[in-house]
C-alpha cells in the first residue's frame, strides 16, 4: 500500500504548499510523489492513471513552481475550465499570468486577454488551431506542452488537431501526457513526438469503486432509480444515452420533492452547462443526468454514486464514466442497469473492468 508523502517532502516550495493547504491538500497522491519530481527535471512523461487520481496538480505544480511557460490541452470545455481553476488556485501565491481559451464564446475576449500576455494557456485544441491560425499564438514560446485525458482527445477526434498542434511546438519544448488509458493510437503519438520518455502507470492497489449490476425491466427502471436516489447520500450522477432520454430523466426528477436534480447534454448552451455544473458543485444540485459528452472531463468533489441508466457502449467508455466517483482515494459506488434483453457481452466487459478498478 502506498504511503502518501506530505507535500514539503517533495521539494515544493512553501508558498506552494501553503496553497495547497488552503484547497484542503497536504499530502500528496500516487501519481502526484511519482511525477513531480520528474517533471521537475525536465523529463518528458507518459502517464497513465485513472481519472481523479490527482492529475491536474501533478503537472500543474511544477509548471507554477518552475514558473514555466506552458500550453495545457484538453478535450473539452468544461475541463478546461477546471483545470484553470486549479491552477488559479494552486499559483495563488505566486505571479503567474493564467488563461483559458475555448469555443463557444467570444474569440475577441479571448485575444485581448492573450494580447495583455499570459504565461499558462489552458485551451481546447479547436480554438487553440483558431488562435494561432490568426497569428494570436507563437506554439514555439512555449516550454511545456501537457495533453490532459489524452485518451478522450482522441474519441472525440482531435488526433490531427494534436498532430498539428504539437508540430508547431518547439522540439525543446517538454511534453506531458497524461491519460486514463493508453491505446495503439496513444502509444504511436508518444513514438512520434516523445522519442526520449518515461512511462509512469499508476495501479490502484485497493478497489475504490464498488460496482454493482441490477438486471431489470426497461418499464421498472425509473422506479428503482428513485429508489436508489432516495437512499444516496453526496452527490449522484446519472447516465443515460442519449440527449433525449437525459432531458426526459432530468426533467421528471426535477418534478420529484425531496430530489435536487439537473441535466446536461450537447445541445445545451455553453453558458446552461455551465451553470448546471456550478450548482451541481456547489451542491445546489446533487443529482446531474447527463449524456456521455457532456460529462467529459467533469471533475466534482462528492460524487459517491454513479448510476448507468443505460450501459456505455464499451469498455473505456464505462471507465470513464465511473471515474466520476471513488476519486482521490475515497470510494464510490457504481450502479449499472443491465436491461434484460441484452446479451451476456456487457457482463463481460463490466466484470474485466471491475478486475481492473
Amino acid at each position: 500500500m502506498n504511503l502518501m508523502k506530505r507535500f514539503e517532502e517533495l521539494d515544493i516550495s512553501q508558498n506552494i504548499v501553503l496553497s495547497l493547504k488552503d484547497m484542503g491538500f497536504d499530502k500528496a497522491t500516487e501519481v502526484q510523489e511519482r511525477t513531480i519530481p520528474l517533471i521537475k527535471e525536465g523529463f518528458d512523461l507518459a502517464v497513465r492513471s485513472k481519472t481523479g487520481s490527482g492529475k491536474t496538480a501533478a503537472f500543474g505544480i511544477p509548471i507554477v513552481e518552475q514558473e514555466k511557460r506552458a500550453l495545457v490541452l484538453a478535450p473539452t470545455r468544461e475541463l478546461a475550465l477546471q483545470i484553470t481553476d486549479h491552477l488559479i488556485m494552486i499559483s495563488k501565491r505566486k505571479n503567474n499570468r493564467i488563461a483559458c481559451v475555448y469555443g463557444g464564446v467570444s474569440i475577441d475576449k479571448q485575444i485581448k486577454e492573450l494580447n495583455r500576455g499570459v504565461d499558462i494557456l489552458v485551451a481546447t485544441p479547436g480554438r487553440l488551431i483558431d488562435l494561432f491560425n490568426r497569428g494570436v499564438i507563437d506554439l514555439t514560446l512555449f516550454e511545456v506542452v501537457v495533453l490532459d485525458e489524452a485518451d478522450q482527445m482522441l474519441d472525440l477526434g482531435f488526433i490531427e488537431d494534436i498532430r498539428f498542434i504539437l508540430s508547431n511546438t518547439s522540439v525543446k519544448a517538454q511534453l506531458l501526457l497524461f491519460s486514463a488509458t493508453l491505446n495503439s493510437k496513444l502509444l504511436h503519438l508518444i513514438k512520434e513526438f516523445m522519442s526520449d520518455s518515461k512511462f509512469v502507470e499508476i495501479d490502484e492497489e485497493e478497489v475504490s469503486i464498488k460496482q454493482k449490476r441490477i438486471e431489470i425491466e426497461r418499464s421498472k427502471k425509473f422506479k428503482l432509480l428513485l429508489n436508489i436516489l432516495f437512499k444516496s447520500h453526496g452527490k449522484t450522477i446519472v447516465f443515460s444515452s442519449t440527449r433525449k432520454s437525459v432531458e426526459y430523466l432530468g426533467k421528471r426528477l426535477m418534478k420529484i420533492k425531496g430530489l435536487k436534480a439537473g441535466y446536461i447534454h450537447g445541445g445545451l448552451s455553453q453558458r446552461r452547462r455551465e451553470q448546471v455544473i456550478s450548482k451541481f458543485r456547489n451542491g445546489q444540485l446533487t443529482i446531474l443526468v447527463a449524456t456521455d459528452v457532456a460529462a467529459r472531463g467533469i471533475d466534482v468533489e462528492g460524487i459517491t454514486t454513479v448510476i448507468n441508466y443505460d450501459e456505455a457502449r464499451d469498455a473505456r467508455m464505462h471507465t470513464h464514466r465511473i471515474g466520476r466517483t471513488g476519486r482521490m482515494g475515497k470510494r464510490g459506488v457504481a450502479i449499472t442497469f443491465v436491461e434484460k434483453r441484452v446479451t451476456s457481452q456487457p457482463q463481460q466487459i463490466y466484470s474485466r473492468q471491475a478486475n481492473r478498478l
